[in-house]
C-alpha cells in the first residue's frame, strides 16, 4: 500500500441521507451557480430541495412508479432537481443530446423508456416520434416554471423518502459504446454514493468547482458534480464548452473534471498564447526555474503560473479516455494536479484515481477504498466493489459474461503495484498478428501521440500481400517534412514485432463517440 492514507468521509449510503444531512447544515449555503444569459444566479441547497420537493410530487401525482424516465437535455440547472426527483420513485435515464433521433428512438423503445423530458434545444432530436401514444414526451421549458409554482414543505420529501431502498435500481445508464453494442448498466444509489465517496476518500476536493462534461456522462455528472454536492459544496454549471475558459477565469474553481481531450486544449492553448505574445521563451525559463526551486521544497508555481488559467485551480480529474502522462507532468509544473482516473459507466463509473501526495503520470490511480481489484491469469483488471452496477437491463447474458466469481471483468488489460493500477490496454482493441504474437495499440499510440505535430492517432493493421501489417493512422494540423524519421525513432523504442510498417496521414479527425472516444471499428482492415 502507497504511503499516503485513504481520507476520512461520512458515509451516505443513499441520496436521502446525503441531502438530509447536507442540507441539515448548510441549508442557505449556495449549490448550484451558473449563467443565465448574462446574469449569474446562485442556487442554494434550500431552494434546489424545494424545487426537487415539487417535482417529486408532480411525477408523483402523475402516477408514475418504478417508470424509466428519460431526460434529453444540455447542462442545466434544472437537470438535477429532475434526476434526484426521479431516483427516489422512478428511473431515470440520461439520453445523450448528440445522438441522432433514429438511435434515441430504438433506445427508448429498448430500454422500456415511458416519458422523455426534452428541452426547446433538443426538441429537434424527437421531433419525428414525439407524438407516439406509447410514450409521454414533456418540454422542461414549457412545464418547468408551473411545476416548482405548486410549493410542499421539504419536511415532506423527507418523510417519502426516508425509507428509500439503497440498493433498488434507479439510474439506467448507458455505455458509451465505441461499436454499437450500448448497453443499460442498471445502478443503485448505493452504487453511486460509493463511487462518490471513493473520489473523496482518495483527495481533498475543495469546492467551488466546475461543471464541463455533459450531464448525461456518468463521469461528468457522479464524481464531476455530485461528489461537491456530497460534500456540501458549490458546483458551478458550464452550460457550453464554447464557454469554459470564460468560466475558469470567472467561477475560479478549485476543481475540475475533464475528458483528456478537453485538459491537452487547454495546456495547448496556453502555450500557443505565449509563442503568440513571444513569451513562450520565458515561459520555458520560468518553469525551468520553478522546477529547480521545487528540488529545494520551495514552491512558487501559483505565484509565477496563477493568471494562466486562474488562481485557485488545484485539481484537475481526467477520465474517459486514455491521458498521455505527458500532460501530467506539464501540468504539474505549473502547480496544478492533472489527476488521471479510471472507470467505468458499470462501476459507476470510478475505480481509481491519482492522489495529491501519492502521484504517478503513467498509472491511472489507486484503487478507491472500498473496492477490491485483482488481475487475472490473461491480464484482464477485475473489480469488485458496492460501485459494481446490479446489472446490464434486460440481458442476462451479458450480465453473466462480464462476472468471475463475483468480480466484473472490466474488458482492459493492466497490472497492478500494492494499490496503484496501470492499464495497457482494452481487450477488444488486441491486435493478433499472423504470427501469433498479440499487440495492444494503445501502447504504441501512447509513443505517437509524444509527438508534438501529432492530434490524433490510432494504430491498426492492413493487409499487404497477404500479410498483416501494423499501421498507423495519424490525423495532424502541420505535417514535419520527415515523418518516416519520428516513425523510424518511435520504432526503435519497440520490439520487432510491435514496429509499424507504414503510416497514414487522415484529411480529418477521427470519428467519435459522444465521449470522445474514436470509434476504432471504423478504422480497421
Amino acid at each position: 500500500m502507497a504511503g499516503y492514507p485513504y481520507l476520512d468521509v461520512v458515509v451516505y449510503n443513499n441520496f436521502y441521507e446525503m441531502l438530509h444531512s447536507v442540507y441539515g447544515k448548510t441549508p442557505e449555503e449556495i449549490a448550484i451557480r451558473y449563467r443565465e444569459k448574462e446574469t449569474i444566479r446562485d442556487i442554494t441547497y434550500r431552494e434546489m430541495l424545494e424545487e426537487t420537493t415539487s417535482f417529486y410530487f408532480y411525477l408523483k401525482n402523475k402516477n408514475l412508479k418504478n417508470k424509466h424516465i428519460g431526460i434529453l437535455s444540455e447542462n442545466r440547472y434544472e437537470y438535477l432537481t429532475i434526476y434526484f426527483a426521479t431516483v427516489f420513485q422512478n428511473v431515470i435515464a440520461p439520453m445523450d443530446k448528440e445522438n441522432v433521433p433514429e438511435n434515441l428512438w430504438k433506445q427508448i423503445h429498448d430500454f422500456d423508456i415511458s416519458v422523455v423530458f426534452y428541452t426547446d434545444k433538443t426538441a429537434h432530436l424527437i421531433e419525428s416520434f414525439k407524438d407516439s401514444d406509447a410514450v409521454e414526451f414533456i418540454n422542461i421549458d414549457e412545464v418547468y416554471c408551473s411545476i416548482i409554482q405548486d410549493k410542499h414543505p421539504i419536511d415532506l420529501l423527507w418523510e417519502e423518502i426516508k425509507d428509500t431502498d439503497s440498493d433498488r435500481f434507479c439510474v439506467l445508464a448507458f455505455t458509451s459504446g465505441t461499436t454499437g453494442d450500448i448497453k443499460g448498466a442498471m445502478l443503485s444509489q448505493r452504487n453511486v454514493t460509493a463511487c462518490l465517496r471513493g473520489a473523496l476518500q482518495n483527495n481533498v476536493l475543495k469546492s467551488p468547482s466546475l461543471a464541463v462534461l455533459p450531464m448525461n456522462h456518468t463521469y461528468g455528472f457522479n464524481p464531476g458534480i455530485l461528489c461537491t454536492l456530497y460534500n456540501g459544496g458549490t458546483i458551478c454549471l458550464t452550460m457550453e464548452l464554447k464557454h469554459f475558459q470564460r468560466d475558469l477565469k470567472e467561477y475560479n474553481p478549485y476543481f475540475v473534471s475533464m475528458v483528456p481531450m478537453i485538459a491537452e486544449g487547454v495546456y495547448k492553448k496556453i502555450m500557443a498564447e505565449a509563442k503568440r505574445q513571444k513569451k513562450d521563451k520565458l515561459l520555458k525559463r520560468m518553469i525551468k526555474l520553478s522546477n529547480f526551486l521545487l528540488k529545494f521544497k520551495i514552491d512558487i508555481r501559483r505565484m509565477l503560473f496563477g493568471n494562466l488559467i486562474n488562481k485557485r485551480l488545484k485539481f484537475i480529474s481526467c477520465g474517459g479516455a486514455p491521458l498521455n502522462p505527458y500532460y501530467v507532468d506539464r501540468y504539474m509544473e505549473l502547480g496544478i494536479y492533472l489527476l488521471n482516473g479510471y472507470g467505468l459507466t458499470e462501476c459507476a463509473p470510478l475505480i481509481c484515481i491519482n492522489r495529491e501526495f501519492d502521484m504517478d503520470s503513467e498509472s491511472v490511480g489507486t484503487i478507491i477504498k472500498e473496492v477490491d481489484a485483482k488481475i487475472a491469469d490473461d491480464g484482464e483488471i477485475l473489480i469488485k466493489g458496492p460501485n459494481v452496477m446490479l446489472g446490464y437491463y434486460k440481458n442476462p447474458e451479458a450480465t453473466a459474461e462480464c462476472m468471475a466469481d463475483g468480480y466484473f471483468k472490466t474488458g482492459d488489460y493492466g497490472y497492478l503495484k500494492e494499490r496503484r493500477l496501470y492499464v495497457t490496454g482494452r481487450k477488444k482493441n488486441l491486435i493478433i498478428l499472423d504470427n501469433g504474437k498479440n499487440v495492444l495499440p494503445e501502447m504504441i499510440e501512447a509513443k505517437l501521440s509524444n509527438l508534438d505535430w501529432i492530434k490524433e492517432c490510432i494504430v491498426t493493421t492492413r493487409r499487404v500481400n497477404d500479410n498483416r501489417i501494423l499501421v498507423a493512422l495519424i490525423y495532424t494540423e502541420e505535417a514535419p517534412e520527415d515523418i518516416q524519421a519520428d516513425i523510424d525513432r518511435i520504432n526503435e523504442s519497440l520490439p520487432e514485432y510491435m514496429r509499424l510498417a507504414d503510416y497514414e496521414l487522415m484529411d480529418k479527425e477521427f470519428e467519435k463517440n459522444s465521449t470522445k472516444k474514436i470509434l476504432r471499428n471504423k478504422y480497421g482492415e
